[in-house]
């Protein structure tokens, strides 16, 4: 119900089209922003906790060598009381407090802070030591103690930054997995949406394609009705009065042919009778030269009524063309038993055949294809003369199979080379014996090789005539 709600929106093919294509592209659009985003974060707390690394190493690495050089200045002090080394204290003590509060402005945990604390109140009481004369023994030990305490927050710096690192090693590996979880959802999606827009814009081509095919079957019964955006619906309605046209034009060549064949052969049968009454004496003596007129009224009846067959079966042959169903078909095959039909025909000629063939197969009607190479050959063994060689071959040339039937008679003169396809066009070359042509049989062959997808031709020859026929291979 959706998909049919959808299809009947758009106007145009055009616009969904790029409706479907904006959606998908959208859709990508948003997952690579996404994307970006979240690598963005990523790497912004890799380098904050880069940074606060570097800068928490530079800061210890301050606060020990400040540590011990404040130890050295106050046993220097203690011994010779000079102020000068107290001076010099207090400098590195300012270095030692700025390393401190380097530390604590960085986002440390809660011990590591109250270590940075205990650090700063222990080493200011020992300088109160140091400034009340405690003595060397006890200074010392006070300044190795904070010595001590400045490897041990050294040491709590590396657990931390460690620690830190750690978290995002595990923040990298869950972003790993959403991103993953996110690209399949994603794609999903946009799978999803063109699937959606394409059966939104290829239903109502093949809705066009199958409309189309019916049509060029001859089936014009069924009316045609495409959904879709507006210009597909429109062009069904025109495909619908295209079939009415056609069914229409069918009907009334259907009823042409009928009536043309009914009022040819009533008066023509009328005119048989009475020939066959007066060469009978009904309506008295007829002389020799009389009976010659009325056998040669005869033979013109009888031939006017074989054309008037022929014309009806060229209908029905050509009407037969409408309903072709591709099939794949070895023409190798259909040569074969061609052949074998005229085997009594090329006896009775004392013509020769020359053969070579290939297993190719061609899409088309298997009938059409038999008459075709029938109607072929019929002309060649009909205008070879006695003892002649009728050459049939069916080989491959690049992505074609193309048929050669040739024989050593008279030949096609260039001028009629076109002409020879025409409906009951007969031409100049004299015929082997009395057998008359009813100038069909290659009209019909031309009409059978366009309706299987092929094409035919007069080639130039040496001697005889040689018919082309070329047809496309089935794509493997």
């Amino acid at each position: 119900m959706l998909l049919t709600k959808l299809a009947i929106k758009p106007r145009s093919i055009l616009q969904l089209t790029v409706t479907g294509f904006l959606t998908v592209a959208g859709i990508l659009i948003v997952a690579l922003f996404i994307t970006a985003r979240q690598i963005n974060e990523l790497g912004a707390s890799s380098q904050r906790v880069l940074s606060q690394s570097v800068e928490s190493i530079e800061a210890v690495r301050v606060i020990i060598e400040q540590t011990t050089a404040m130890e050295r200045n106050a046993r220097q002090y203690q011994v010779v009381k000079d102020v000068n080394y107290l001076q010099v204290y207090r400098e590195r003590q300012r270095s030692f407090s700025n390393a401190v509060d380097r530390l604590a402005a960085l986002q440390l945990d809660g011990v590591i802070k109250q270590e940075l604390q205990q650090l700063l109140d222990d080493e200011s009481s020992y300088l109160q030591q140091v400034i009340a004369g405690s003595s060397d023994a006890a200074v010392q030990t006070s300044y190795q103690s904070l010595r001590e305490k400045a490897y041990r927050l050294s040491d709590l710096l590396g657990n931390w930054t460690t620690d830190q690192l750690a978290a995002i090693q595990r923040e990298t590996t869950t972003t790993q997995r959403l991103l993953r979880v996110q690209a399949a959802v994603m794609t999903i999606v946009a799978l999803g949406l063109a699937a959606v827009f394409t059966t939104l814009i290829t239903r109502p081509l093949g809705q066009l394609e199958k409309a189309i095919n019916t049509l060029g079957s001859g089936s014009f019964d069924e009316g045609i009705a495409v959904e879709g955006p507006a210009d597909l619906r429109k062009l069904g309605t025109s495909l619908d009065w295209l079939r009415s046209r056609l069914q229409k034009l069918q009907q009334q060549r259907t009823a042409f042919f009928r009536h043309v064949s009914h009022e040819l052969k009533t008066p023509l049968a009328s005119i048989q009778e009475s020939v066959a009454l007066l060469r009978d004496g009904v309506a008295g003596p007829v002389n020799p030269e009389q009976l010659k007129l009325l056998g040669i009224h005869n033979n013109n009846c009888q031939r006017l009524q074989s054309l008037i067959d022929e014309l009806l079966r060229y209908q029905k042959e050509i009407q037969s063309i409408l309903n072709v169903v591709p099939q794949p078909v070895r023409l190798d095959q259909v040569i074969t038993h061609v052949l074998d039909s005229h085997d009594f025909a090329l006896q009775t000629a004392k013509l020769q055949t020359v053969v070579k063939t290939e297993k190719l197969s061609v899409l088309g009607d298997t009938e059409q294809l038999r008459v075709i190479v029938d109607n072929l050959l019929t002309n060649a063994i009909k205008f070879s003369p006695e003892a002649g060689t009728v050459f049939v071959r069916w080989q491959q040339h690049g992505d074609r199979a193309v048929l050669e039937v040739e024989d050593q008679g008279p030949g096609i003169a260039p001028a009629e080379r076109e002409l020879v396809f025409q409906a009951f066009y007969q031409g100049s070359a004299p015929v082997r014996g009395s057998l008359k042509s009813s100038g069909l049989g290659l009209a019909i062959v031309q009409e059978y090789v366009g309706a299987n997808r092929g094409l035919i031709e007069v080639a130039p020859c040496s001697s005889g005539a040689l018919f082309r026929v070329i047809f496309p291979l089935p794509m493997v």
